[in-house]
């Protein structure tokens, strides 16, 4: 995971100035590999089970990821870094649904535990990516780019060494029963949702933020990576506590808490001001992790005999619509706000509207859960 966000302090940078193209278009590259997650996961998690070498399989995904690495730095133009940006995303989902699918196939009283392992793993790398990538991007862009490729050599290698589970990963699935499987199996629905939505709102984070911390407060690419650290970090180290919460709290109650709690903060980060923001980072990474670790577990325990590699694809799918959407939906709301508005204000409501929809969500739901509980009581 760590290359995933070591681009995002070079947006500005490598994309809108490097290529000459607008916010919509730089946010445009940032969503281009989440499409190619979208269509693919579920079927990639298939595929990897009908090969009967797992190693193999995130061997040859990994490597061919690391090669679209290296070859960003010399796209001519914006239209091939684009298209090498979706292929590279198609890779990365092949080789993350498989290795989701194999921490989800341990035995069921440990599934918890290593579903909590691997959610502090993907956000331990989600949140080092930032301040390694803005650092190497303070020297060039380049820097950062070809280190994601090395990254992902390293992983590709470092899979030949993966425990497989000798059962539980899945069978052989006909396309029909995939989508079958997704559309009848009504326990998916929440933590598919907040998958979904999760991810959505930190496609507008990703996008905006580094611009607009850019714009208001003159941050360089590090001062970037070490807020969006500060926020992930705080997630990943409270993954393992929230597993412990799971033993107290239902995981329906704790993913919608953490979400309410989350859309709170998020909605309004765009007007937070140094030295405040870092506490705003560290409020959201706490409330981040309440909401994740569920969405994982509900997602795994949800999955019938031989459909484990396919859910935990769809979990997979799920998140990258909502960060395809996000940075899109983002660039479009800055497009109709930015004449009525100054740039800032404008940055700060889009924050205010991605955090609103997980209030609005989790909210809901929440009272509805209550007012069920309470009906039961009675």
């Amino acid at each position: 995971m760590l290359p995933v966000t070591g681009v995002v302090p070079i947006l500005k940078p490598f994309v809108m100035d490097g290529f000459g193209v607008s916010e919509f278009w730089t946010h445009a590259f940032l969503a281009a590999n989440m499409l190619a997650a979208f269509l693919f996961a579920p079927l990639a998690g298939s595929l990897a089970d009908r090969s009967g070498n797992p190693r193999l399989f995130v061997l040859v995904a990994a490597v061919l990821d690391a090669a679209c690495f290296f070859l960003m730095p010399h796209m001519s133009t914006f239209a091939s870094l684009l298209t090498l940006r979706f292929i590279e995303g198609l890779f990365h989902v092949a080789a993350l649904s498989l290795l989701l699918s194999v921490a989800g196939a341990r035995a069921s009283e440990g599934r918890s535990a290593a579903l909590g392992r691997v959610g502090a793993a993907i956000t331990f790398g989600v949140a080092l990516g930032s301040p390694i990538g803005g650092w190497l991007g303070s020297i060039s862009p380049f820097y950062s780019l070809s280190s994601g490729g090395l990254l992902m050599l390293v992983v590709g290698v470092a899979a030949l060494a993966l425990d497989i589970p000798e059962a539980g990963l899945a069978r052989r699935q006909r396309l029909a029963e995939i989508v079958q499987h997704f559309l009848k199996e009504p326990r998916l629905r929440l933590p598919y949702l907040f998958a979904f939505l999760d991810r959505f709102t930190v496609g507008f984070f990703v996008a905006c933020f580094p611009i607009l911390a850019s714009l208001k407060f003159d941050f360089t690419p590090g001062q970037i990576g070490l807020h969006i650290a500060a926020f992930m970090l705080t997630m990943g180290l409270l993954c393992r506590p929230v597993v412990l919460l799971a033993k107290t709290f239902s995981q329906e109650q704790l993913l919608l808490a953490g979400s309410l709690v989350y859309g709170l903060f998020f909605a309004t980060v765009g007007w937070i001001a140094p030295p405040l923001l870092m506490v705003w980072m560290f409020a959201l990474g706490a409330a981040s992790a309440v909401m994740f670790i569920p969405t994982l577990q509900l997602s795994a325990n949800a999955a019938p005999a031989g459909f484990l590699a396919t859910t935990m694809g769809g979990f997979t799918s799920a998140g990258a619509l909502g960060f395809l959407l996000g940075p899109l939906v983002s660039g479009a709301l800055l497009v109709l706000l930015t004449p009525r508005l100054s740039t800032l204000s404008a940055y700060a409501v889009v924050l205010f509207i991605g955090g609103l929809t997980e209030i609005l969500a989790a909210g809901t739901l929440l009272v509805k859960s209550l007012t069920a509980e309470r009906s039961e009581a009675t």
